[in-house]
């Protein structure tokens, strides 16, 4: 019993000072998740979530390739086309260390949804 406690709390200090050393997950928001064709979209990252960070590489398109690779962490994009798009942000931070996250924007006219009542 001690020793799953103990497992336990060096788990959990391991993880505090992991987040403590590199942020307590990194984030990001564009300016909208529903843009037009040709909108430009300007994606913020939280920098309290990054300390540390020394680039930020984004992947626009969803195929797992970096499409910019900027130290700003603050970026413009413009979409050429309707759809649903999956970006992703990967932060490398001083020690090396990658950490991504991704959220979906669609790209032109949302469809609509009705609700009707029975």
């Amino acid at each position: 019993m001690k020793r799953g406690l103990l497992i336990t709390l060096g788990g959990a200090l391991l993880l505090w000072i992991g987040l403590a050393a590199f942020g307590q997950g990194i984030d990001f928001d564009p300016t909208t998740y529903n843009p037009a064709v040709g909108e430009a979209v300007t994606f913020s990252v939280c920098e309290a979530c990054t300390a540390g960070a020394v680039e930020y590489e984004w992947d626009f398109d969803g195929d797992g390739v970096s499409d910019l690779s900027s130290s700003d962490p603050f970026v413009d994009h413009t979409f050429a086309a309707a759809g649903y798009e999956e970006v992703t942000l990967r932060v490398v931070g001083s020690d090396g260390r990658v950490t991504a996250r991704r959220k979906g924007i669609l790209v032109g006219k949302s469809p609509l949804i009705g609700i009707r009542r029975v």
